[in-house]
């Protein structure tokens, strides 16, 4: 937290903080999923936040070497 936050009352979340999502997907997503579950021998939790990492990785990536448009 950064003092004008302190001074203000402010408390920001922690990006670091692990958060609960429902989400509906394709039957072939799930299915991947649980594959990649059995064979990595990780959550699928551990499996999806590291595909959301790289995806939007490559997404900022893409933003900043695309050119601006005005």
């Amino acid at each position: 937290m950064n003092l004008e936050d302190a001074l203000s009352g402010v408390q920001r979340a922690d990006p670091a903080e692990l958060k609960p999502l429902k989400l509906h997907l394709p039957l072939g997503h799930v299915l991947t999923l649980h594959k990649m579950r059995i064979v990595a021998s990780r959550s699928v939790s551990e499996i999806v936040a590291e595909a959301l990492e790289t995806y939007f990785d490559e997404l900022r990536k893409e933003r900043l070497e695309a050119p601006l448009q005005h």
